[in-house]
């Protein structure tokens, strides 16, 4: 698989030099990826639809999974808010502009926890780039590495971001700077309200 992936930024980087010059394509190289990328995408997602309907109409499992619709509809709303931050986002995101072309292939996963302790062996067992974990009303998104894990909380029919936490950091050091544990600090933030999730915001900003 990495050989492969060698393979595929190799001929992509290959590509991209070609497109320089303006014979080769009208497009710019930004907006040509941006569109083959858009197309693989849609076909993917048309994809994916057709599985879960099928599954859906079936009472059976989706991909693996038993079909959930309000998971699914909040998955929807989660990749839309990623488009917003420029670490998590498709098409030209920071990794992409940073020499990692193949960062914008990789697609998200959605994991719905049901306990702290579930949660935890989450965090501690990361395994891929927009790996997402729902707990509840919080959302934790994997950036990166994976040390850094982008965090919204969801209030009705919106997601609000608000910080970008090191939650492997504070489970192996059993603590924040604050001396909250790891389960303190979820239950802190679980427990926000959206006043104090705004001003959380505003403090951030000044």
């Amino acid at each position: 698989m990495l050989e492969l992936e060698k393979k595929l930024k190799t001929k992509y980087l290959e590509t991209l030099a070609a497109l320089d010059d303006p014979v080769d394509c009208s497009l710019t190289n930004t907006a040509f990826y941006e569109k083959k990328l858009r197309e693989i995408d849609a076909e993917i997602q048309e994809h994916l639809n057709e599985v879960c309907d099928e599954a859906k109409a079936k009472s059976v499992g989706c991909d693996g999974h038993d079909f959930n619709t309000e998971h699914w509809i909040f998955a929807q709303k989660i990749i839309e808010a990623m488009q917003t931050n420029t670490f998590t986002k498709r098409f030209w995101g920071y990794y992409a502009k940073q020499g990692d072309p193949m960062a914008d292939m990789e697609e998200p996963s959605f994991f719905f926890v049901e306990t702290l302790a579930d949660l935890k062996r989450a965090f501690m067992s990361y395994d891929g780039y927009r790996q997402t974990l729902i707990y509840k009303d919080l959302v934790n998104q994997t950036v990166g590495g994976g040390w850094e894990a982008w965090t919204l909380k969801r209030f009705g029919d919106e997601l609000i971001a608000f910080e970008s936490i090191s939650m492997q950091l504070i489970i192996e050091e059993g603590k924040t700077h604050d001396k909250l544990t790891f389960e303190q600090y979820i239950e802190q933030m679980q427990a926000m309200t959206r006043d104090q999730v705004e001003n959380y915001l505003k403090t951030l900003k000044t």
